[in-house]
């Protein structure tokens, strides 16, 4: 029995550890190089540029906002102006990958986590 409970334990801590770590390196993850922001949406160049998805983003310029591009250099381009910007003025967004997966990035350029509690009622 008491071979079990340390073994909880220990598996609660390990999950929690994960859950730490996974939080800590979430908050430092951008949007990749070569994006396109529209309004609240944002897109991989590549996905952008496919004539598929030529509905899709012509929506999103229909319906307005500002345009930024990140380019392959990291720096934030205002597509009215050319001008470097800094990140803290990018929305929040939806992203979509070139494989079309979304993600969902808070204002300033960093990814949003999910924050799900972890809530330990026994360890009987």
């Amino acid at each position: 029995m008491r071979r079990k409970k340390f073994l909880c334990v220990a598996l609660i801590i390990a999950a929690l550890s994960t859950v730490s770590a996974w939080k800590a390196y979430a908050a430092t993850v951008t949007m990749p190089n070569g994006t396109v922001v529209i309004g609240n949406k944002a897109f991989d160049l590549s996905y952008a540029n496919d004539p598929k998805n030529l509905n899709e983003i012509s929506a999103a310029i229909v319906a307005g906002g500002e345009v930024y591009v990140k380019g392959f250099d990291a720096a934030w381009i205002h597509n009215a102006t050319f001008k470097t910007i800094s990140s803290s003025v990018i929305p929040s967004v939806t992203y979509k990958s070139s494989t079309g997966i979304e993600s969902k990035y808070a204002v300033g350029d960093t990814l949003q986590v999910a924050t799900d509690t972890l809530e330990v009622i026994s360890i009987e």
